[in-house]
């Protein structure tokens, strides 16, 4: 019989999950508040020797002010999309705004222990910030959701179903409708789940290994991204092999039925939860969508990368780029250049080409850029440039001693890995003026890269939080640094 204990939650895990401490075991415990005294049932380490374990409340002996008692998904609890539904959203934001104040104080601490700088020891003054101090875009609405994976299992009674994994696990919750997604996700989802079930088709073993790519009849599926346009949707479903013609056929027939703008069947064969499809096939409509983004067009297929949120990415961008424009020096235009740094299909690149006489867009995936050049045609720009590399290959010479003077700002949306430290010190050795602008989804990121910059002659202007999505602990973080000279 498991152990049942008294606990109080004394801090919040990167996840949202609390974190209260018994002898010498970290627990960890979803859907709980700062400062709640709970009976918490104890699970077994996470992994073996590890001090850290699951709790499970049995009951709330002292819940916090800031709890709700309803929630607008009756999947809440079960799915792992959720982590903050019990909680107001007042509170929601003002949890998000302390963690990256923490992450902040962190950051220029180091930098000022660990520098000489005069930029950083003026960056000393935004030491001790707290969550009041953090400005934060709250999002408008739900239903914000513009992309979404579903995933696929196979259920002993249901027969095929789709939806999302459960917290710290691959158990598959079936789910119809999802209130962060945008509307047409859900019924294109159940109808395409009733059309494969009917044809006998069944979802990869999570635990299977590769499957051979001959054709399979049925075929097997992984998973089903959709993503919408302006007022089309695109569909991509992730299949382990090629498939027989009759089921393209059905696809086909189906797609239209739903009127969506683009369908793709994508081939992944690897074990595991992997996405990437190295060859994707149109079945059905477009093979490009269009959205608008900052009063620009830009083309985007099945495996693009943009942020998610169209409205709240609108705000972010627009605030990055300004800051970019804003702070250059009036002198020497005809020599300026800005740098975009892991530029997707050129969101900012192209938005930011009216301010500057050039600017290079940098991107590691090759369709990536490719999409990037013709979104620059699209809109008749013509003073950007692409390059297709990793940014840690292309940096030094873009910011050799020779160029680095010309590089008048500098702004990157990078993933979960942020840009690196090579790539920060790199960016530090550009003479002021100088304006960056850095988005963060991930704060362990940005307590790395940021000290760097502030120990070489940065000095941060802006810090500013952008909420993504309610009841998540998603956040997207805009730091601003000038160099004066």
């Amino acid at each position: 019989m498991a152990d049942t204990v008294e606990l109080i939650v004394t801090k919040l895990s990167k996840k949202g999950e609390g974190i209260a401490f018994y002898q010498d075991w970290e627990v960890y415990i979803p859907q709980v508040l700062l400062g709640e005294k709970l009976q918490v049932e104890l699970g077994e380490p996470f992994v073996q020797g590890s001090a850290r374990r699951p709790g499970k409340v049995v009951q709330i002996l002292e819940p916090s002010v800031h709890r709700v008692s309803s929630y607008p998904c009756s999947k809440f609890g079960l799915c792992g999309g959720c982590q903050y539904m019990h909680v107001n959203y007042q509170e929601q934001l003002r949890v998000k705004q302390a963690d990256i104040a923490q992450a902040v104080n962190s950051a220029v601490n180091s930098a000022v222990n660990n520098s000489a700088s005069s930029a950083a020891k003026n960056s000393a003054k935004l030491v001790n910030l707290s969550a009041e101090d953090i400005p934060m875009e709250a999002v408008g609405a739900q239903n914000c959701r513009s992309k979404s994976i579903r995933y696929f299992a196979n259920d002993n009674e249901l027969g095929l179903i789709q939806g999302f994994y459960a917290s710290r696990s691959h158990d598959l919750v079936a789910i119809e409708s999802c209130c962060q997604e945008v509307d047409g996700f859900a019924p294109c989802a159940s109808s395409l789940t009733k059309l494969l079930a009917s044809k006998g088709v069944k979802a990869q073993d999570s635990g299977a290994g590769a499957i051979k790519t001959e054709s399979l009849d049925p075929f097997y599926v992984k998973a089903l991204q959709l993503r919408k346009a302006d007022n089309e949707l695109m569909a991509l479903l992730i299949v382990t092999g090629a498939i027989a013609d009759k089921h393209k056929s059905a696809l086909k027939t189906w797609a239209q039925e739903q009127g969506l703008g683009s369908f793709y069947v994508g081939y992944n064969n690897q074990s595991g939860n992997s996405l990437y499809c190295e060859q994707v096939e149109l079945i059905y409509g477009q093979e490009l969508l269009v959205k608008n983004l900052l009063g620009l067009n830009y083309y985007f297929g099945p495996q693009t990368f943009m942020q998610v949120n169209y409205d709240m990415t609108q705000k972010l961008y627009s605030e990055a780029i300004e800051h970019c424009y804003k702070h250059k020096a009036p002198e020497n235009k005809a020599d300026e250049v800005a740098l975009d740094l892991c530029c997707g299909v050129g969101t900012m690149t192209l938005a930011l080409a009216q301010h500057f006489k050039q600017v290079i867009g940098v991107e590691i995936v090759d369709s990536a850029i490719e999409l990037a050049q013709k979104n620059a045609l699209l809109n008749n720009i013509n003073n950007v440039s692409f390059i297709a590399a990793d940014i840690n290959k292309v940096l030094p010479s873009l910011l050799n001693s020779a160029q680095r003077a010309k590089v008048k700002a500098v702004i990157a949306d990078p993933s979960r890995a942020g840009l690196g430290a090579d790539c920060a010190r790199l960016i530090g050795k550009i003479p002021g003026p100088c304006a960056v602008s850095l988005i963060f989804c991930s704060l362990t990121a940005l307590k790395r890269d940021l000290p760097i910059l502030l120990k070489a002659g940065f000095t941060i202007t802006k810090v500013k939080g952008f909420d993504m999505f309610a009841n998540t602990n998603h956040i997207e973080t805009l730091v601003c640094l000038t160099k004066s000279k």
